[in-house]
């Protein structure tokens, strides 16, 4: 130790050692803290037991329920559970994005009409946020409303958080989304394979945590359209209990006469570079395959 720098070093590590020492010592532990929370947090208690509401003939006839205005002209309702789904690549996002501009700003989207500006929350668990981005600017300066709505439109995406989205199969999950949800009054979810991931497509009772979910934002007045694929068969993939509680399922497709009818009538407003990506939704075929009425 003789050397003046050996001793020196030695002194300065000393000094950092007693220095690190004395910061864990003054650092709390948070365990106690976070346990004695979980411990005070009142503990959720499901409405139902304090018993069932029920209803007489009478009283049905008599009760003054609000009715459902029309979101969206003429299939998505206020509380409506609607699901649009379709095969990778013909436009499930175009459509979903450009469903939500309409419903935000309370213009029109192809022949639907949005009576007035609604809040829409966008989840989106699957695109860049990069590519979110550019088709949303493609979307509003392609629709009636140039401006892009800042109060009513609000997009939560996997790419923008740090650990991706929770689970939305997943009841214990559900409640992280409360806040981002409270004021919305349309919830895009797109989509379900990447937003539900403990889903298991083709079990029945793997859908029961998201069905419970769906009927929760109904009665807190809350609509929802899910985005889903299509499967080898053509239909929503995964168990038909997906459409039991749904007011309305609608199927997108490529129409095979879509070539020609683009290269001939599809008018762009906007930018030149959104022309290809928005011809695939001006050119897409809808099919309403619940209710029995084309939309």
């Amino acid at each position: 130790m003789n050397d003046p720098l050996t001793a020196r070093a030695a002194v300065e590590w000393r000094a950092e050692r007693d220095a690190s020492e004395r910061l864990r010592a003054a650092r709390p532990n948070v365990a106690p803290i976070l346990e004695l929370a979980a411990s005070t947090a009142p503990a959720y208690v499901p409405a139902y037991t304090k018993g069932l509401k029920v209803l007489d003939g009478e009283e049905l006839l008599g009760a003054k329920f609000p009715p459902r205005a029309l979101m969206l002209a003429r299939w998505l309702h206020e509380k409506g559970t609607v699901m649009l789904y379709a095969p990778r690549g013909v436009g499930k996002t175009w459509v979903a994005l450009a469903i939500a501009h309409c419903v935000a700003s309370g213009g029109e989207f192809l022949t639907w009409r949005a009576p007035r500006p609604r809040p829409v929350l966008y989840l989106d668990g699957e695109m860049p946020a990069a590519t979110l981005q550019d088709r949303y600017a493609a979307v509003v300066a392609a629709s009636t409303r140039d401006a892009a709505p800042r109060e009513n439109f609000r997009l939560c995406a996997a790419d923008i958080q740090d650990d991706g989205l929770p689970d939305l199969a997943d009841p214990e999950a559900q409640r992280f989304y409360g806040n981002a949800i409270a004021d919305a009054a349309l919830i895009i979810v797109d989509n379900l394979s990447t937003i539900a991931r403990g889903l298991r497509e083709n079990e029945a009772d793997s859908w029961g945590p998201v069905q419970s979910w769906l009927l929760s934002q109904r009665a807190a007045g809350r609509s929802v359209l899910l985005v889903h694929h299509a499967g080898k068969g053509g239909g929503q993939l995964g168990t038909s209990r997906k459409e039991d509680i749904l007011d309305t399922v609608i199927s997108l497709s490529r129409p095979p006469w879509r070539d020609h009818f683009c290269r001939r009538t599809v008018v762009m407003k906007g930018p030149p570079q959104i022309g290809d990506a928005w011809s695939r939704v001006r050119c897409a075929r809808f099919r309403r395959v619940k209710n029995g009425v084309a939309p």
